[in-house]
């Protein structure tokens, strides 16, 4: 598993509201919980027109992420500003929602005084937001110190991104002494509440070297997490290890087609591996003008190995075939369905 070099910040989280049904809202909260958004609109928009702010959360969450509702940004804003004189999480939100651009024009000043303010009150959400704030310099001048004092917070508070945030200080040794042990047990804390970053990033640690405490079993634990949750290294370094027979057995058409998987996030590394299989035949049948293909995408988005392999193919492709793989190349998106290859079928190995 190749080391990886992780983003100094982690992204924007909002709260996800946990609402402790009131009388007059409870069908609504119930109906919420279930996934029932028509009931719930229904049950909480007039307990939400009365002021109440738990409809009003409850509400802003539902147009923010479109559920049962249209997708509605401005909509949320204006329901967590009515939440927020008196609602930590609404503040916490709001704030992200002025730090983002979101629903409303993008304003770090006034999103910081809303994470302030909830911060204030021990909201994880404002805690790991005000870090990202220092972390990233916006509005601010960048300080490492504040931020992490903020991560610790949120950390402290059992937000798995600010425990993996801390981690990132601990593997970098960044105002704390590297300790690759503090930093694989609060990835370890982070892991455990389901996300797949540091639940990829323990994995990296054992593989890479690094295992601290951790056992190879647990390694292929937190691997396995992460890729059954389609995060891109996770499911490309997974289809190497069954490319090489490494701790699984020996799979080159499985490996293919966890390389595409992968690859389908624009992830360059994953590119690259989907681009060498179909140069090779390895669990794919051999196309070596699907193969530069991959490559030349994969070079585009900063792959060092991909760069000039077209040129290195053998038998070499024709002028026309090189243009025509590096026009797919130019208009290919993440996402979208990978030229010259989708709906092809794997070959299985030995054929």
């Amino acid at each position: 598993m190749r080391a990886e070099t992780w983003a100094v910040l982690a992204g924007l989280v909002f709260v996800a509201i946990a609402p402790a049904a009131l009388a007059d809202t409870a069908s609504g909260v119930s109906a919420y919980r279930r996934g029932d958004f028509a009931t719930a609109l229904r049950e909480l928009q007039p307990a939400a027109d009365a002021g109440d702010v738990q409809a009003l959360e409850l509400l802003a969450t539902m147009y923010e992420h479109g559920s049962g509702v249209p997708h509605d940004d401005a909509k949320a804003v204006a329901l967590f500003t009515r939440a927020a004189g008196s609602s930590a999480e609404a503040q916490g939100n709001l704030g992200t929602m002025y730090l983002l651009g979101r629903g409303v024009a993008r304003d770090p000043v006034i999103a910081r005084g809303w994470l302030e303010k909830s911060a204030a009150q021990g909201n994880p959400v404002g805690e790991f937001n005000l870090g990202s704030i220092y972390d990233r310099g916006w509005g601010v001048v960048v300080d490492r110190r504040k931020a992490l004092d903020w991560y610790l917070k949120a950390a402290g508070h059992g937000m798995p991104e600010g425990e993996a945030m801390v981690a990132d200080y601990y593997e970098r040794g960044e105002l704390v002494p590297r300790d690759e042990l503090e930093a694989v047990n609060w990835l370890r804390k982070a892991a455990a509440q389901g996300m797949a970053e540091p639940q990829y990033r323990l994995a990296a640690h054992y593989f890479g070297g690094r295992g601290a405490n951790l056992t190879e079993d647990e390694a292929m634990k937190w691997l396995l997490m992460a890729a059954g949750q389609d995060f891109p290294d996770a499911v490309n370094n997974l289809g190497a290890m069954y490319i090489n027979g490494h701790v699984v057995p020996r799979d080159l058409e499985k490996a293919a087609q966890l390389f595409r998987r992968a690859a389908h996030t624009g992830l360059p590394g994953a590119l690259f591996n989907l681009g060498r299989a179909y140069d090779e035949g390895v669990g794919v049948t051999r196309d070596p003008q699907a193969a530069c293909t991959l490559f030349a995408i994969a070079a585009a988005r900063g792959d060092a190995q991909a760069a000039g392999r077209c040129e290195q193919m053998s038998p070499p492709l024709t002028p026309a075939q090189l243009a025509q793989s590096r026009a797919d190349a130019g208009a290919w998106t993440p996402g979208a369905r990978l030229p010259g290859i989708e709906g092809m079928s794997a070959r299985r190995p030995g054929r």
